[in-house]
């Protein structure tokens, strides 16, 4: 487990200059700044060291990063596709689904996924970055080339070359001790995986249930499950954000609050920086770390993976992250949905009509 940028960052620049096959990269948000050129710049070497290095980038979450930026790389022998572009004259483009996923494969060997896009907002002060709050995972084993295929099924789809370019195979992936399950939204058939694997697990919960959602605007089945399990005991705490990117989220999640507090579900918000996080940890023994939201765009719209790990070593550490997140929030309680203006209550309600489209 990789807390922020200032941990995640240096790990992913270290595996990728050790990379000896393969550098594959889907990120929704390539920034043109200090972080997007310094990962670019370390792509681009990599590539003329001659490593395949293929990048799939986001149409709206790099719509602010100039095609001279992926230019440059491609000149550098790195293949860049955009996924789904926004202009209807050029192949394959769309508007509404998009590719959310922030992932990072290397020689098939080790991965990354999680909650950071390239950009400085993700990157440390000491970086001149924003210093988000996000989590990532860096894995090795079986589970890195699951998600190296799973790179290969959308480069392919987005129209990259149908088969990788002949490199020599490494040794296979060594198994570790913890049990891993990775898991995607991959089209229509497979929108609501992740969504199912949190609902499983909330069913089977026994004591505690922690979520970390920057985007909370979960479905009826899922906030109505939390409700059950609190019902039943269980510990349930939800930490949504206070200052975020996009706030009309924050106001729509505002609308089911009530609800949540008074079927015993413990809602905070994050203080200070903004919190991107999107984890889930549950009786310390299921853990789950992804680009996956709680909220409609996700289930609907969005290729997402979560990363399910198993197994109370892991769990114990996600288990004292989420407390010690939780030392960095304020618990929102009934006076405070008493105490917010008419305008705010009814901006709320209008909003969370729209939920589908935020």
């Amino acid at each position: 487990m990789l807390r922020d940028g200032r941990e995640a960052f240096p790990e992913m620049l270290r595996a990728i200059a050790g990379a000896a096959r393969s550098v594959l990269v889907e990120m929704y948000t390539f920034a043109e700044d200090s972080t997007g050129r310094r990962f670019a710049e370390a792509l681009k070497e990599r590539a003329r060291a001659g490593v395949r290095v293929r990048v799939l980038y986001d149409g709206v979450g790099c719509v602010e990063t100039s095609r001279s930026f992926f230019e440059d790389m491609r000149r550098a022998g790195v293949r860049a596709i955009e996924y789904h572009p926004l202009m209807p004259w050029k192949p394959l483009w769309g508007w509404f689904f998009r590719n959310h996923r922030k992932l990072l494969t290397v020689d098939g060997r080790i991965a990354f996924t999680g909650g950071l896009n390239l950009s400085d907002y993700d990157a440390p002060p000491e970086w001149g970055g924003h210093g988000w709050r996000d989590t990532e995972v860096r894995l090795e084993g079986p589970c890195a080339a699951s998600l190296e295929e799973l790179f290969w099924a959308t480069w392919r789809k987005a129209g990259g070359e149908s088969d990788p370019e002949p490199f020599p195979e490494p040794a296979g992936p060594r198994a570790g001790s913890l049990r891993v399950r990775v898991v995607s939204s991959t089209g229509f058939l497979k929108r609501h995986s992740v969504r199912r694997s949190y609902m499983r697990a909330i069913d089977d919960s026994k004591s505690f249930i922690g979520f970390m959602s920057a985007y909370f605007i979960p479905g009826r089945s899922v906030y109505r499950r939390l409700i059950k399990a609190a019902a039943r005991g269980v510990r349930v705490a939800v930490i949504v954000p206070q200052e975020t990117d996009f706030p009309w989220v924050r106001w729509a999640s505002w609308a089911l609050f009530g609800r949540l507090l008074k079927g015993g579900v413990e809602v905070y918000e994050y203080q200070g920086r903004v919190m991107h996080a999107k984890t889930v940890v549950i009786d310390g023994l299921f853990a789950s770390i992804g680009t996956h939201n709680l909220d409609h765009r996700s289930l609907h719209f969005n290729l997402e993976v979560a990363v399910n790990i198993f197994g109370s070593e892991f769990g114990a550490v996600m288990t004292r992250l989420f407390e010690e997140d939780l030392a960095h929030c304020r618990r929102v309680t009934f006076e405070d949905l008493k105490n917010r203006s008419l305008a705010q209550k009814i901006a709320s309600l209008v909003l969370y009509g729209f939920r589908s489209w935020l």
